[in-house]
């Protein structure tokens, strides 16, 4: 989707193809095709407005993804997830919540807590991880800090946006949802994951580009053995 997603889903395969297969050049490493539509909605504003245009057009490029050969395919929006086709996920497009009930079960079996942008939240795409994880969402009060984080003023969005204050948004939030019973969150929006690589808090979230592609790094391993 976006650039800032692009580039750290990219950077975060490349450490994980790097650790898996050990590669000595080049030809070690899969081939790709990156389709960066940045101009597509906002994807959050389409779900909470009821608009069409993201979800067509997200579609309309996995199709031409995998016409075009590709597997495996990823999404690096998490919110894209719930404008997608299900029958994409039958046609090579890998899905993010499987891999997160894969990790949970093996961490731990406590309730996961959502930080991801309001219209992920009321889409409802993580209750498809149910009833394999229980699942806490944060309240009304504090879904808004995860708004604030993401599209504030000082948010993660913006080109320059205020770390120590978001962390500090961040930190209300993840008490928030401890105190509800989850054992991890997730990161729900590509772009609260980076900041937690940022912020060194890998410890207490799970994160879905990383998870996806670690997925991507073993398949691929399998391949080339």
């Amino acid at each position: 989707m976006g650039p800032a997603a692009t580039q750290h889903f990219l950077d975060v395969l490349m450490e994980e193809l790097t650790e898996c297969i050990e590669p000595r050049r080049d030809q070690d490493y899969p081939d790709m095709t990156i389709l960066m539509e940045s101009g597509m909605p906002d994807r959050t504003e389409q779900l909470l407005s009821g608009g069409t245009e993201a979800g067509e057009r997200i579609n309309a490029a996995l199709v031409k993804l995998a016409d075009d050969g590709c597997r495996p395919i990823i999404i690096t929006c998490i919110t894209a997830h719930a404008l997608t086709d299900p029958a994409r996920f039958e046609d090579g497009v890998l899905d993010f919540r499987t891999c997160l009930v894969r990790q949970n079960g093996r961490v731990h079996s406590d309730p996961l807590g959502i930080v991801a942008t309001t219209g992920t939240v009321t889409s409802r795409v993580f209750d498809a991880i149910s009833p394999e994880c229980e699942i806490r969402y944060p309240d009304d009060a504090h879904q808004e800090l995860v708004m604030e984080i993401i599209y504030g003023e000082r948010g993660l969005k913006t080109a320059h946006p205020d770390a120590t204050y978001n962390r500090g948004l961040l930190d209300r939030v993840t008490e928030h949802l401890r105190g509800k019973g989850a054992g991890f969150c997730v990161a729900g929006c590509t772009e609260i994951e980076m900041f937690v690589a940022q912020q060194s808090l890998e410890d207490e979230f799970l994160l879905p580009m990383q998870l996806l592609a670690r997925e991507i790094c073993q398949e691929f391993g399998k391949e080339r053995s």
